[in-house]
């Protein structure tokens, strides 16, 4: 890449081709594993190199610009093990990725994803995306969410957080008056008449 690409042009790039990957691509043919139960003993936490590569392609695909804290920044990878210890079927989703990723990085390049610079991370995604759209999307739309949810992206967005007795944020309770000026304007329709 010649120019640093902004936030948000990286994040409309990616997150369009994601989309029409994930509309028009064909499933992956990895074969889906069996989630484990619940609450079972053989859900771990990710290896030192599995992590290490979850914080690099999160670093990637969230780099820090605008103000904005990068993904790796808020500790993504830690919510996104808080959250495959509790949802099997989202580790088995964020390992695969991430087994895919690393493979495909390494037929791609001589260096592992984590050893790359930011050009050839970046590089490597973007091509991993081509060839494996569906586990692409799978790791984007997770980092996404651990990004998007975390209390210092959202205080940094603009977002109030209030406390409550229930998960997640609570709407502000709607104003009636604002309704008053399209109250006022005449009808946009015609009214046709009762044909019975």
């Amino acid at each position: 890449m010649s120019e640093p690409q902004s936030r948000r042009g990286f994040i409309k790039t990616l997150g369009a081709s994601a989309l029409i990957a994930g509309l028009g691509g064909a499933p992956s043919t990895v074969p889906a594993k069996e989630p484990a139960a619940v609450g079972s003993s053989n859900l771990v936490p990710l290896s030192r190199a599995g992590r290490a590569l979850l914080d690099a392609a999160a670093e990637t695909l969230i780099p820090a610009s605008d103000g904005m804290p990068s993904a790796s920044n808020v500790n993504v990878g830690d919510h996104l093990e808080r959250l495959g210890e509790r949802e099997p079927a989202v580790r088995d989703s964020l390992e695969r990725a991430l087994s895919r990723l690393e493979g495909f990085s390494r037929a791609l390049l001589p260096t592992p994803f984590v050893q790359q610079d930011p050009d050839s991370r970046v590089a490597t995604l973007r091509a991993f995306e081509r060839a494996a759209p569906w586990e692409f999307k799978a790791l984007w739309q997770l980092v996404c969410e651990a990004y998007y949810v975390n209390p210092r992206v959202l205080a940094l967005m603009g977002h109030e957080l209030a406390l409550t007795n229930q998960f997640g944020i609570q709407m502000t309770p709607f104003d009636p008056r604002l309704l008053d000026r399209v109250r006022r304007m005449p009808a946009r329709y015609r009214e046709v008449p009762d044909a019975r």
